[in-house]
C-alpha cells in the first residue's frame, strides 16, 4: 500500500483520520513538505508585492471598502484628538519631554502626591500627625510606630531638588520628619541606583528604615509581616 499524500513511499502507519501515510504525522510526509515550503514561498512573495504596491493577496480590495476604512481610521483620530488623547501612538520630542517634566514638578510643588509603584495608599488619622495617607502597610505600620513613641513627627510633603542618574534636574520627598529627631526618614523596601543618587545628594539628616531596620524596631517580623499594634 502506497502512501495516500502522493510521495509513491509504501504507507506504514495509519493515521487518526483512518488514511496510511509513509510517516508517523502527515505533516513529515515528502510530499506535504514539499507542498507547505511551496504554499511559504508564494507568501511570501505575495507580501513581497503588496508591500510593493502591487495587487497580490489582497486584490479583491474594492475602492468602496477601501474608501471606508481610510473614512473609519479617521474618525478615530478625531475621536481621541476630542477626549484629550492627542498624544496617542506619538514619539515625544525631547523639548515635549522636558515640558511635561516641567509640568509635572510644578504640580509637585502644588501639594501632588505620586502613589509608590503598586503599593496601596491608606488613610490614616494619627492622633499627632493629623490625617495623612500613606504609601503601603510598611509606612502605615512605621506611622503607628512614630505615634506609639509619642514623638513629634508629620508626613513629609517637602521636596528637596537633585541631580538624577542621566544628568536632570528632579526632586526628591522623603516620607517623614521627626522634628524631636531633626531627622527624615525614608522607608525602603529594596534599594535602586536612583535611590542611593538621591540619599548621596540629600543635605538633611536622613534615616533609611528598610526591612532589616523594621524587624529590629519590632515593626513587622523576620517575614514581612506587619506587627499589630
Amino acid at each position: 500500500m502506497k502512501c495516500k499524500y502522493g510521495c509513491g513511499k509504501d504507507a506504514t502507519y495509519q493515521l487518526k483520520n483512518g488514511a496510511w501515510c509513509c510517516s508517523k504525522y502527515s505533516t513529515q510526509c515528502p510530499s506535504i513538505k514539499k507542498k507547505n515550503s511551496e504554499g511559504a514561498i508564494k507568501s511570501w512573495k505575495d507580501r513581497e508585492c503588496h508591500l510593493k504596491g502591487k495587487p497580490s493577496w489582497n486584490k479583491g480590495l474594492t475602492k468602496e471598502t477601501d474608501d471606508r476604512v481610510k473614512y473609519c481610521t479617521e474618525k478615530i483620530k478625531e475621536a481621541i484628538k476630542e477626549k484629550g488623547h492627542c498624544w496617542s501612538g506619538r514619539h515625544h520630542s525631547d523639548e515635549t519631554k522636558e515640558k511635561m517634566r516641567q509640568y509635572m514638578l510644578e504640580k509637585y510643588k502644588n501639594g501632588f502626591e505620586v502613589r509608590c509603584g503598586r503599593a496601596l495608599k491608606y488613610n490614616y488619622k494619627s492622633p499627632i500627625a493629623g490625617s495623612i495617607k500613606v504609601d503601603g502597610r510598611w509606612e502605615l505600620a512605621v506611622a503607628k510606630y512614630l505615634d506609639q513613641k509619642k514623638v513629634t513627627w508629620k508626613r513629609n510633603t517637602k521636596r528637596f531638588p537633585y541631580i538624577n542618574t542621566k544628568g536632570k534636574h528632579s526632586t526628591y520627598c522623603p516620607d517623614f520628619f521627626v522634628e524631636e529627631w531633626n531627622t527624615f526618614i525614608e522607608v525602603k523596601g529594596y534599594e535602586t541606583d536612583l535611590d542611593r543618587c538621591k540619599w548621596e545628594q540629600f543635605k538633611h539628616p536622613l534615616q533609611i528604615w528598610n526591612a532589616d531596620t523594621l524587624i529590629e524596631l519590632n515593626i513587622i517580623n523576620k517575614y514581612g509581616e506587619v506587627a499589630e499594634w
